[in-house]
């Protein structure tokens, strides 16, 4: 049965089988979901949408599914979500130090935005052209004759791409050149505040943990679906079958 499941993700079937690999595992894990358990569950399904019961069923005709046929559906989950809170979710290696959320730390550092500090003059195009204000522009003396407006801060990421190279010049350098109807409009770099390293805050310190923990999820969901199929037998009616379902270089379908 490869249609989709109460969750609506598709099933190919790899998941088909894998889902049914998890629930022999429950099985061997003594897991017992009973008819009483599935209507604890739609009862408080009833309580937590405000739903009727029939609002419920015709909700799983929708999807393509009998009553009968979604409380099986509903037995299979409850069983595949025990199993894999029990082989996965409950395992110790979730559980993430405060070595290990430093060591990331140090790996993908958060910093600063570096910050611009730039001012603007203008000159009269009527006065010369824009090589010869080039070359003027290189003599400091005429450059310190300039009546700059009052500097202005810009973050990094709101220079233009095309501009963010000129900001790598020295401090004091002219950066920018642009014809602003009658006039040129100089732009001098004032000064520049570096990126700098963030310290690690209590909430990072959270967000670190919690990427850790996804990955170490996923990493731990991986080695118990391949354990699964490493110890089942499966007999395989087409080859295309067999290799799409035991491919190495699949990534896991997490059933749950």
């Amino acid at each position: 049965d490869i249609r989709p499941g109460l969750d609506g993700v598709m099933r190919d079937l790899r998941r088909a089988i894998l889902e049914r690999l998890v629930m022999l595992d429950a099985l061997a894990l003594r897991v017992m979901i009973t008819d009483d358990d599935v209507e604890r569950f739609l009862d408080q399904m009833q309580k937590r949408e405000g739903v009727t019961r029939s609002a419920i069923d015709a909700m799983l005709r929708e999807m393509g599914f009998t009553p009968e046929e979604g409380r099986t559906e509903l037995r299979r989950k409850q069983l595949i979500d025990a199993a894999v809170d029990y082989r996965v979710r409950g395992s110790k290696e979730l559980v993430v130090d405060q070595s290990a959320i430093a060591e990331y730390d140090a790996a993908h550092p958060q910093m600063t935005e570096a910050r611009y500090t730039l001012a603007q003059s203008y000159v009269p195009r009527a006065e010369m052209e824009r090589d010869e204000l080039e070359d003027a522009l290189k003599d400091p003396e005429y450059v310190a004759a300039l009546s700059f407006e009052k500097p202005f801060t810009v973050a990094e990421s709101e220079v233009p791409e095309d501009r963010v190279d000129a900001l790598s010049s020295p401090v004091g350098s002219i950066v920018e050149i642009d014809e602003a109807g009658d006039y040129y409009e100089i732009t001098k770099l004032v000064s520049v505040q570096p990126a700098e390293r963030m310290p690690l805050t209590a909430e990072h310190a959270r967000e670190i943990e919690m990427i850790l923990k996804r990955d170490r999820y996923m990493e731990i969901l991986r080695d118990y679906e391949n354990k699964l199929f490493s110890e089942a037998y499966i007999t395989f009616t087409y080859d295309a079958d067999r290799d799409q379902v035991l491919a190495l270089n699949r990534q896991p379908q997490a059933a749950q």
